[in-house]
């Protein structure tokens, strides 16, 4: 049995379901860039979760990729991100 919150992707995880629920109770499209915001987010956190999996392997090779994806994860998922949420 994997954990509900942080053993599964973001948007497969019982956290999604509280950030959907957040987000239509709140009526965020109504609000300008709000898809692309739950979107671009979801992605970041998905995008996270590969981090984890790719922290816990040890191997050499796996080692310098980590610098590659923290680098390619704020360049692109967390700057998308927070940039259509405001």
């Amino acid at each position: 049995m994997q954990n509900i919150y942080n053993d599964i992707y973001f948007e497969d995880s019982a956290l999604y379901d509280y950030f959907d629920s957040f987000y239509t109770g709140y009526s965020m499209d109504s609000y300008q860039y709000a898809s692309e915001c739950k979107a671009n987010t979801t992605s970041f956190l998905n995008t996270l979760h590969d981090f984890k999996i790719n922290v816990t392997d040890t191997s050499e090779a796996k080692y310098w990729n980590q610098y590659l994806m923290v680098s390619s994860i704020v360049g692109n998922e967390f700057n998308d991100a927070w940039f259509y949420c405001y």
